[in-house]
């Protein structure tokens, strides 16, 4: 949710959104942001920087990035 709406990095709101978009079976759409982070790239990648599920930030990776130089901890290919 950080990527799509960083402004709003609120913990209450983090967690409140969450458990109404669980509850209601509910998807953040990230295609728009995505598209506009990628621009001509491929993505590789999900990495996710943090300690705690507070701090969690999902990056994307582009192909050629490296998600350990990013500070990523956690990566998922795509």
């Amino acid at each position: 949710m950080k990527f799509v709406d960083p402004e709003n990095s609120d913990p209450r709101y983090l967690v409140l959104n969450a458990a109404y978009l669980i509850c209601n079976k509910l998807v953040i759409d990230m295609g728009p942001e995505m598209d506009n982070y990628l621009g001509e790239d491929i993505l590789q990648g999900l990495g996710y920087t943090g300690d705690h599920v507070l701090d969690a930030e999902l990056i994307p990776v582009k192909v050629g990035e490296s998600w350990f130089d990013k500070g990523c901890s956690f990566f998922i290919k795509d």
